[in-house]
């Protein structure tokens, strides 16, 4: 009877480890989408900023001729 509750436990917590290892996957990979979703949006600011500098360079080049 020891034996089998043995194996029971191990088998319980093997089971018990997948779950986590499944969950904590699950996890990275959402954290792994949110951050390339958070470094696009910092590249489409970076770029609008450009875009905004560039304007307003010209327009000081235009005012100062």
């Amino acid at each position: 009877e020891f034996r089998i509750m043995k194996v029971k436990i191990i088998k319980n917590l093997e089971n018990r480890i997948e779950k986590m290892q499944e969950s904590i996957n699950k996890n990275l990979k959402e954290l792994k989408n949110k951050y390339a979703e958070i470094n696009r949006t910092i590249t489409d600011i970076k770029n609008t900023l450009e875009v905004i500098n560039s304007r307003i360079s010209e327009a000081e080049e235009r005012i100062s001729v």
